[in-house]
């Protein structure tokens, strides 16, 4: 048989083999159900008023695990569980006039490892520095990280906070400078002469000051124009703008005279800078500031007043709170900012468990994830979504519950399909959808207004029944300040019972969406190069290697020709004749 026949058959199994392989995405946490609902409810937000978790990638990566290479690999894993905003110190050294990201000067005098990793001391503290690592390798980590999850499902909106701090000239008697060092020399001088040069790798997907001039117009989304926001939507971030990064530079150092360091014209270009963009203006707090959490807390208390949180909205953008060793985040804290609107960042070891015994430093750092991400939804409750639960119908059963309140809710024993989301003030939980609860109605102009349904209902009679008053819609909250003011109107009128919003797995378990029970789950099964080639080249080997034995029997076997079949057969006819031949007729 031709040999090309087989080649088709194995390559048609080899691609059936790979489609039914793919998997949605390369995310497979725990937390991805709960983490993307959050992203694509925000679609239509201006991507300044989002909120995630970030954490300082001095404090929690290179402080435990030394300024060097291998401490990437655990830059990678945070982005890879959508951590999406980090802080990076990064240090203007004034004896080599170069950026380095090794916050302690080089010596002439060093010594190092075999990985050219040397103990240094700079201001009374210790830091394993990488002598030849720059600050660009940083951003190289994240755009190889970009180039790999540009899937519709793993796409993000990342920020980077530089912090530039300056390594000043001292006088060599100070007690502080170890002696006999010798720092003014450019043989060590590691790093980057420019700003710019440490985003050169990102610049495609980086999105810039420039355009904004650009997007300004583009934001004709009616939800989008809520905000009054100049910057794009997340969707037009992510989709029609094909961005993924936002660089900003915080709290620039006074330089000295003569050594000061300003923004030439490509470094503020390309990225937000407080001083020279005066559009650009984050709130940026620390956790100390008692001042911010009271304010925050006072929404809860007083009685419900949806302008609060419409002049949050529409004066402030990138809110971001610092913790410190000082005053470190706790699980209730964190997860306080990221329910008010503000992305927490993590700048302490609170997170850190590397005093515990038999815990190595990377996977002390690496297990501090578990306890950072969890702690970060601002619109699931602890614990939540929960989506193992078992749907039934039971007719024996009785329809209604002995915790009913006919006031607030009405809860079915005999119908059981827990597929709906439902919010009380620790947040959203998956809930039976058969359960009567009021409805969260939104205004239609103003996101951060909300009235709770007077009757009760199913979530399911949302699809035939108006179950909202005139100008508000039944409408999930879409951004984390839209969550904080509904949660404030359950708190201040201390309602006690769950709420249905907007939001269900009705159609694929664990892909949460809202248009009610039959919108449809917008992920499906994709094919990537990347993962078909990964998939089809075991196959493909083995196909190669039967095609090489095919082509080795017709080339290297010799079948001998027959040059005596006919005489053989004659002969082999001439004697079966012989015997079985007979004359006259049988009796």
């Amino acid at each position: 048989m031709d040999p090309l026949y087989y080649l088709k058959i194995l390559l048609l199994l080899s691609h059936v083999h790979a489609l039914t392989h793919t998997n949605w995405s390369q995310l497979s946490y725990a937390w991805t159900d709960a983490l993307l609902p959050q992203r694509d409810l925000a679609s239509s937000v201006p991507v300044n008023q989002l909120t995630r978790v970030g954490v300082s990638l001095n404090r929690v990566v290179f402080d435990r695990l030394g300024y060097s290479r291998p401490a990437l690999a655990l830059l990678l894993s945070f982005l890879s569980q959508s951590i999406g905003v980090y802080s990076l110190d990064v240090y203007w050294n004034e004896y080599t006039n170069k950026w380095q990201l090794c916050p302690a000067p080089i010596p002439l005098n060093v010594t190092w490892d075999s990985l050219n990793v040397a103990n240094l001391t700079w201001g009374g503290l210790s830091y394993l520095c990488q002598v030849d690592m720059l600050p660009a390798e940083v951003f190289t980590t994240i755009s190889s990280y970009i180039s790999q999850t540009n899937t519709e499902r793993e796409a993000n909106v990342l920020q980077v906070a530089l912090m530039p701090k300056t390594i000043a000239k001292i006088n060599g008697s100070n007690s502080s400078v170890p002696q006999g060092a010798d720092f003014n020399t450019s043989m060590n001088a590691a790093g980057n002469s420019s700003l710019g040069d440490f985003a050169s790798s990102c610049l495609l997907y980086m999105y810039m000051p420039a355009m904004l001039n650009i997007t300004t117009n583009a934001n004709t989304n009616n939800y989008t124009a809520l905000y009054g926001s100049r910057y794009p939507s997340q969707l037009t971030f992510l989709s029609k703008l094909s961005q993924r990064l936002m660089v900003f530079v915080l709290n620039t150092p006074q330089m000295p005279t003569g050594n000061g360091f300003k923004f030439d014209e490509f470094e503020s270009d390309i990225f937000f800078i407080e001083e020279s963009n005066p559009q650009f203006t984050p709130q940026v707090a620390l956790l100390a500031n008692l001042t911010l959490a009271r304010t925050l807390e006072r929404a809860y208390r007083e009685p419900y007043d949806s302008s609060f949180f419409w002049d949050m909205a529409h004066t402030t953008e990138f809110r971001m709170v610092f913790d410190s060793d000082a005053v470190p985040f706790t699980n209730k804290s964190l997860l306080f900012y990221a329910k008010s609107g503000f992305t927490p960042v993590v700048n302490s070891s609170a997170f850190y468990f590397g005093d515990l015994p038999g815990v190595a430093p990377n996977a002390a750092a690496a297990n501090s994830i578990n306890y950072i991400v969890p702690n970060s939804f601002w619109s699931w409750a602890p614990g939540q979504p929960v989506i193992n639960y078992t749907n039934t119908t039971d007719v024996t059963r009785k329809e209604n519950s002995d915790n009913d309140n006919p006031q607030w809710a009405i809860f079915s024993d005999a119908q059981l399909s827990y597929l709906c989301v439902s919010v009380e003030t620790a947040g959203w939980s998956v809930d039976n959808c058969y359960n009567r609860y009021r409805y969260a109605c939104k205004n239609d102009t103003d996101p951060f207004s909300w009235v709770i349904s007077d009757r009760l209902k199913t979530y399911f009679a949302s699809v035939s029944e108006d179950g909202c008053p005139d100008g508000t819609s039944f409408n999930p909250p879409r951004l984390a300040l839209e969550q904080y003011s509904l949660l404030a109107l359950l708190q201040s009128n201390n309602v006690l019972y769950p709420v249905w919003i907007d939001l269900n797995d009705v159609y694929l378990s664990g892909c949460f969406v809202s248009g009610g029970p039959y919108a449809e789950c917008p992920y499906q099964k994709v094919l990537t190069t990347t993962s078909l080639i990964k998939r089809i080249a075991p196959s493909l080997v083995v196909s190669l290697f039967l095609i090489v034995l095919i082509l080795s029997e017709h080339v290297f076997t010799r079948t001998p020709i027959q040059t005596n079949r006919t005489r053989h057969w004659k002969k082999t006819l001439a004697q079966y004749y012989k015997e079985n031949d007979f004359e006259g007729v049988p009796s």
